[in-house]
């Protein structure tokens, strides 16, 4: 081992790779699921009526329930389920910190497009004003990087092609370590891999969920 690498830097290594390995066959069944769910009829009534549910939440919520919004509630709530089913499969006591980061990657994706809709629809500087956890330069940094994403969601209103872009980017910066850094946009990350893996299904199942939306039953 090279003299000038700290040992807790070397174990720390050790036990990322094995988390990312240990997970990797988790990551890619839950996608696999969501590519090859429409080919099961009681499966894709399931996923329909999990999607009115998360519709009448939107609404209940006072948000408008838009086909991007209601894909977006669904996915953020069923990452957080495949969190707890991550612990509960594995039984492994590091395994929550290397599923957080895959929760925050799917989530990165989700308020991206999420952000993108606010403002074309108006308030989004005063939702985040509002919600007290942004100063005004954070606010404006937001709204500045917003701009790109909405014109990208106004050109395809699907939000399909956004998560495709939004995507590439992650993987862009997955892959040439700028999500190994520490910053104020994507923080502290034990595991790069595993918020790379989070972004990637959220752009799987967003692609696999969005035509089901049209014509959605009564909850």
């Amino acid at each position: 081992m090279n003299e000038s690498v700290h040992p807790k830097h070397h174990l720390k290594e050790k036990v990322v790779t094995l988390g990312n390995s240990i997970l990797t066959p988790l990551f890619n069944k839950w996608e696999n699921d969501f590519v090859n769910f429409g080919q099961n009829r009681t499966s894709l009534e399931l996923q329909r009526l999990s999607l009115a549910k998360t519709r009448e939440s939107l609404r209940k919520e006072g948000h408008p329930p838009s086909r991007p919004a209601i894909c977006v509630g669904y996915i953020k709530t069923f990452a957080e389920v495949l969190r707890e089913t991550a612990a509960e499969k594995l039984q492994w006591g590091k395994v929550d910190l290397f599923m957080k980061d895959y929760v925050e990657g799917a989530d990165f994706l989700c308020q991206a497009l999420l952000a993108a809709e606010s403002l074309i629809m108006g308030g989004l500087a005063e939702q985040l004003e509002e919600s007290g956890e942004f100063d005004l330069e954070d606010i404006e940094l937001t709204i500045n990087y917003t701009d790109g994403n909405v014109k990208t969601l106004k050109d395809d209103p699907t939000g399909i092609k956004l998560m495709d872009n939004l995507f590439a980017e992650t993987k862009e910066q997955f892959e040439d370590g700028r999500l190994s850094e520490e910053g104020e946009i994507f923080g502290d990350k034990i595991s790069p891999y595993c918020f790379f893996r989070g972004a990637q299904f959220a752009t799987t199942a967003y692609k696999a969920l969005y035509p089901l939306t049209e014509n959605l039953p009564d909850a």
